[in-house]
């Protein structure tokens, strides 16, 4: 019952935090890079995602970045904090 309350983030009766998302474009808007992240205050819990962004051309653009977790049992950033991933995309448009 506790892996539920905390995994559907019902644990607590209220929840305090604070995000942030820092985004910039360079090279005629072609690369961008992006930081955002999480931390909640009520517990010890957060997350932090940077991650880069380049339009090689008009129908292909390329995404890297990485996610990371870190908290308590009793956050849901606790329980991915064995899933921190790396990750790279490819899309193309048509």
């Amino acid at each position: 019952a506790v892996q539920q309350a905390v995994a559907s983030s019902q644990y607590d009766r209220s929840q305090q935090g604070v995000t942030l998302r820092i985004d910039k474009k360079w090279l005629n808007e072609t690369l961008e890079a992006e930081l955002a992240g999480l931390a909640l205050f009520n517990r010890d819990g957060y997350f932090v995602r940077p991650r880069v962004i380049y339009l090689y051309s008009d129908s292909i653009k390329l995404i890297a970045g990485y996610e990371y977790f870190k908290g308590s049992d009793k956050t849901v950033y606790g329980l991915l904090e064995k899933n921190k991933t790396l990750y790279a995309e490819v899309r193309y448009f048509f």
